[in-house]
């Protein structure tokens, strides 16, 4: 059977194994890249964590991928940041960012932002008209609030990618008047820590007080890629993202993964006033 769509040759040619992946799940394969190649992605943090979401969204063909960081790059980066190489160390990440995946992928457009960010109001500045914001930033320290609040108050998706400690984080997705946001989620974490023992608790304590999160590069390029997967979902459509309301904890030791279901609070004074 001959199908058609709007993509052309080039498209075609360049993402014909990810067509044969988005027919398994008995979806028009061109409809769903029609779908990314119109989308707008928002990546708040371009580090470890972000440069490898970067990679991935690039390569599946994301239309427009607007990054947003206001650090340098260092030696120590390397361990972990794909996007950038000896070379670039002292360059600021963002524009090292946009020359490789202009080389990587000529069909796209990457925006570089190099701003630290102050406020909400400077977020929504940056995320309006967007599709989907990604964060994996951790500083300032109200970021993740920010973010929240922003993209409920613009109507964009979001989610958040990082660490606690030795786990990883993913998600939740956050769809506004549809899901719970950050705001909205009282678990704790705190049950994480409980299988610790007192040695290894005054360890992390003695490594918060360096103020430096820990990362590791093969961990992170799985964390990463369980993000961009999840955002693909969501903006193609050819499946319901796993991390829609849900957050995903995965120990980086023993590969165990914890679902958070977030719950929606209609009372809750960031996305129940809307």
């Amino acid at each position: 059977m001959i199908q058609t769509g709007t993509s052309d040759c080039f498209e075609t040619s360049r993402y014909d194994r990810h067509h044969i992946y988005y027919s398994m799940f008995s979806k028009n394969p061109w409809h769903c890249q029609d779908r990314l190649k119109n989308s707008t992605v928002v990546l708040i943090g371009m580090g470890g964590i972000g440069s490898w979401i970067t990679y991935c969204l690039a390569g599946a063909g994301i239309g427009t991928i607007i990054g947003v960081d206001h650090d340098g790059i260092e030696l120590t980066n390397l361990t972990r940041q794909i996007l950038y190489s000896e070379e670039d160390i002292g360059k600021t990440k963002v524009e090292c960012a946009a020359e490789r995946i202009r080389r990587f992928n000529s069909e796209i457009q990457f925006i570089p932002i190099n701003k630290k960010i102050a406020s909400i109001e400077e977020i929504r500045q940056i995320i309006r008209g967007a599709n989907l914001v990604l964060l994996s930033a951790d500083t300032p320290d109200s970021i993740h609030e920010w973010v929240n609040t922003a993209c409920i108050q613009e109507r964009v998706a979001w989610s958040v990618t990082g660490y606690i400690e030795m786990h990883g984080i993913c998600g939740p997705l956050v769809i506004p008047t549809e899901t719970g946001c950050s705001q909205c989620c009282t678990q704790s974490s705190s049950h994480l820590f409980q299988h610790l023992t007192e040695e290894q608790l005054e360890l992390i304590q003695g490594i918060n007080q360096q103020y430096q999160a820990p990362s590791f590069g093969p961990f992170n390029c799985m964390l990463s890629g369980f993000q961009a997967l999840e955002a693909i979902k969501y903006l193609s459509g050819y499946a319901v993202p796993e991390t829609k309301g849900v957050r995903f904890i995965i120990h980086s030791g023993t590969m165990d993964m914890v679902r958070e279901q977030v719950a929606r609070n209609p009372n809750c004074d960031v996305c129940g006033v809307i």
